[in-house]
């Protein structure tokens, strides 16, 4: 793994430059003043906070049926003590 150390300065003007390397796998140690950090080489991940319009849709239709089922709880006082068991 390469390792690059940089100033802030350097790194500011070259952004492109610089996140074209962690993607491709280097270490970046940023040093500015009497302070550093390092930046980890960059992951691949999937980010399962997100819907896509398809999916979110769907999810909106299920729960509207769900509620034209009848299959739903009024959140009252009492239920929100019971289920977090106060």
């Amino acid at each position: 793994m390469e390792t690059i150390v940089v100033s802030r300065r350097k790194f500011t003007g070259n952004f492109d430059t610089y996140f074209k390397k962690i993607e491709e796998g280097a270490q970046l140690i940023l040093k500015w003043g009497n302070k550093q950090t390092i930046i980890p080489p960059a992951e691949a991940i999937k980010d399962d906070t997100a819907y896509t319009k398809e999916e979110w849709d769907a999810k909106i239709a299920a729960s509207i049926a769900q509620v034209e089922a009848g299959d739903y709880i009024v959140l009252t006082k009492e239920k929100r003590k019971e289920l977090l068991g106060l």
